[in-house]
């Protein structure tokens, strides 16, 4: 009798030991919660793997013989998590200069950690310095992060290894982690604007609109064709791929700044159906961080909305 019970509990046990071993095996196969062997699960660089400088022009002189886009913005436009390459502003100048030999030059002055505050301060000098004839404006996600999740946030500058960013070795191990993060966020309305108390964010609902405004006015002072990005909604919780509330109901401070002063805008938010934004987002990352096809649809809808100028930008 004893001997029948241990058999059928080393039969339990080889089973579970094969489920456990069969599932691991297929989370590798298919790179589950894997982030490029360069970068942390937040997004920021592994040691010995700095971020490469967005802007491909620091020092380069400017001259009307080109056509001049400038992007601005926080971590999306700079691209937290994708290569320079795969970035909006990377894709933008890949196809206007190299596939289409236009003289065109895109320069990417988003920075991981910038508000619109920080936007703003650098806007005016940025359109002269860089002489723009089209600035890109994708900015007030990093004005929301409240101040209770901080220090959860992956943009961090200057880019450090976290000692919280380790990823477990096991890949069974991170499903576990992200279903926690699941049903942490189900249980939980950590969304700070859907809360009625009152809860301290990077800067102020009117902070943020004040810059905005500052912002849209300095583009047309300059009589520089200026679009307004908005960011899509992000509604649903995905259980294999848990984010983080992407803060997008400031949206309507973008597009009333663009309409104030007579400017573009993108809407993401109208083009991406929310239950569609996940598709567009790292997988890896808890952050909502638009992965390289995101970026491949913000670069297409600029262009699209620009389409009659690229038209009259001469060849190199």
């Amino acid at each position: 009798m004893r001997k029948t019970h241990l058999r059928r509990i080393g039969v339990i046990l080889a089973g579970m030991c094969i489920f456990i071993g069969g599932m691991e095996i297929y989370l590798r196969m298919i790179h589950y919660a894997d982030p490029p062997h360069h970068l942390l699960p937040d997004g920021t660089p592994t040691k010995g793997n700095p971020y490469e400088d967005r802007n491909r022009y620091p020092d380069d002189p400017f001259t009307g013989e080109t056509y001049n886009i400038v992007i601005f913005g926080g971590a999306w436009p700079f691209g937290l998590g994708c290569s320079s390459a795969e970035t909006f502003a990377g894709i933008m100048e890949n196809e206007l200069r190299e596939k289409r030999n236009l003289a065109v030059r895109v320069v990417n002055m988003g920075q991981p950690d910038f508000s619109t505050k920080d936007v703003a301060e650098i806007f005016p000098r940025s359109l002269k310095r860089y002489k723009a004839d089209l600035a890109v404006i994708m900015t007030g996600l990093r004005d929301c992060i409240p101040d209770y999740l901080e220090g959860d946030f992956s943009a961090r500058k200057p880019f450090s290894v976290a000692s919280d960013a380790a990823l477990p070795r096991w890949r069974i191990s991170r499903l576990w982690s992200n279903d926690r993060f699941y049903r942490f966020l189900k249980a939980r309305n950590i969304d700070p604007e859907d809360r009625k108390d009152y809860v301290v964010r990077r800067l102020s609902l009117a902070e943020t609109q004040t810059f905005l405004l500052e912002i849209a006015k300095a583009a047309r002072d300059a009589d520089v064709k200026t679009i307004f990005i908005t960011y899509p909604k992000l509604e649903c919780i995905d259980r294999a791929y848990p984010h983080y509330p992407l803060y997008s109901r400031r949206n309507f401070l973008a597009k009333t700044a663009a309409s104030s002063f007579g400017h573009m805008i993108v809407d993401l938010e109208e083009k991406i159906p929310a239950q569609d934004t996940a598709k567009f987002l790292l997988p890896w990352m808890r952050w909502p961080h638009p992965n390289a096809r995101g970026h491949q649809f913000i670069a297409d809808e600029i262009l699209t909305a620009v389409s009659e100028d690229i038209k009259r930008v001469p060849r190199i």
